[in-house]
């Protein structure tokens, strides 16, 4: 029996390969490294990164805004907006990579 992890192992990425009855193709990086799952993983991993790193940015620049003003109105105000705007998009995001992880592979 010919298991799917010797055939693998024998193809060269970036090569064309053919077969007499079959349309040429080619074997591709991510087909071979990451299934959908992981890169999912990834991505998810990816913004919760960006999205961590972009509130600390917004709780300095409203330090910042605190210290210019001498009151804290106006860092409430960029908290609140940005609150009001990012609970729908991690709504989003959460919602799409849990789909992911339910999907049948």
């Amino acid at each position: 029996m010919v298991k799917l992890k010797n055939i693998i192992e024998d193809l060269e990425l970036g090569k064309v390969y053919t077969d007499k009855d079959r349309p040429p193709f080619q074997v591709k990086e991510e087909s071979i490294n990451e299934n959908d799952l992981q890169r999912a993983t990834r991505i998810y991993n990816d913004f919760e990164a960006v999205i961590g790193k972009f509130g600390k940015d917004i709780l300095r620049i409203t330090k910042d805004v605190e210290k210019l003003k001498g009151d804290k109105t106006d860092s409430k105000i960029i908290i609140k907006q940005y609150v009001k705007g990012m609970n729908p998009l991690l709504a989003l995001i959460r919602s799409w990579f849990s789909g992911e992880q339910r999907r049948p592979r």
